[in-house]
Formats: structure tokens, C-alpha cells, sequence
């Protein structure tokens, strides 16, 4: 009787392990998750004419591309800006560029809407709305954001935040 009982318990549980593990969702097959938030890589506050990258530059661990978004909150003038995403090689010591956005045109006083550019090997580059750019390539070891303010007699505030994809 003892062992009836130890056997049907034994059922019972293995029945509902199967059920909560059928129910879970599956993680990835490398255990990253598909996205992670690197949060706020420049912030530009009243910034003049410049180049502004996002220093320190960032470590990738095993993520295959990045998608940065950028705003434009206020401007005093008639500025341009262009953002980019730069690889360094470290045998040269150099870094290179792997995609950059459009040029965006402020008006004064106003601010421009969310953009994007993208990273990912195989992304497709011919179909993205209007702002927004993708470079098909795999997100290199080290990387960084890069900003060009250009224009003169004027301020700009603006903010370039990325997402990890995986």
C-alpha cells in the first residue's frame, strides 16, 4: 500500500512539473534575453557645435546587435545633427563606422521626433519609416555612440539612449 501511494505521489508531481514547464516560456538557446535596455548613452544639454561621443564606450558580451534611439528635445537655432554607432578595432586602436542616421535638420525652437538606428546582421535596410536607418553588420566587442552637432549660434538638448538585441 506504501509504495502505491509513493507511486501515484511520484505521478502526481511529475504531471505537474510537466505542466509548469510546458506553460513557461522557452529562454533563448544562448540564455541572454532577446532585448536589454543600455539606458542613456549622451545626453546633450545646451550643447554648441560639436562631436560627442558616449565615452566610456560600451563592452558587448555576446549580443549580436543594438538599436539606438534618438531626441531631439529643443533647440535655439537652425542646428544639424547625425548620430552614429563606431566599432573599435583593437589591433589599430582605431574606431570605424558601422552605421550613422540621416542628417537631421532642427527648426528653431522645436524639436524633432524619435528616431532610430539599427545593427543586426541580415536587418533589412530598404523598408524603415522616414528618420529612421539600419546597417546590416554584427555588433562588434567595442563599441560607442557618436553624435555630430553641427551649425553655429546656437544650443541644442538632445538624447541618444540604446537596446541590446540579441
Amino acid at each position: 500500500m506504501r509504495t502505491m501511494k509513493s507511486t501515484l505521489l511520484g505521478l502526481a508531481f511529475a504531471g505537474a512539473l510537466a505542466s509548469a514547464v510546458a506553460a513557461a516560456p522557452n529562454p533563448p538557446l544562448n540564455g541572454y534575453p532577446v532585448n536589454q535596455d543600455v539606458g542613456a548613452v549622451i545626453t546633450n544639454v545646451l550643447r554648441t557645435p560639436a562631436t560627442v561621443t558616449g565615452e566610456p564606450s560600451v563592452q558587448n558580451n555576446n549580443w549580436r546587435g543594438v538599436t539606438c534611439a534618438f531626441l531631439g528635445i529643443a533647440s535655439s537655432g537652425s542646428p544639424t545633427e547625425t548620430w552614429s554607432i563606431e566599432g573599435f578595432d583593437a589591433a589599430t586602436a582605431s574606431w570605424y563606422q558601422i552605421g550613422a542616421s540621416a542628417t537631421f535638420s532642427w527648426t528653431p525652437y522645436t524639436a524633432f521626433a524619435l528616431k532610430t538606428l539599427t545593427v543586426y546582421p541580415g536587418v533589412a535596410v530598404g523598408s524603415l519609416s522616414t528618420g529612421n536607418a539600419a546597417q546590416s553588420a554584427t555588433l562588434p566587442k567595442r563599441w560607442r555612440l557618436k553624435d555630430v552637432v553641427g551649425g553655429a549660434g546656437f544650443a541644442v538638448t538632445s538624447k541618444g539612449g540604446c537596446n541590446y538585441i540579441n
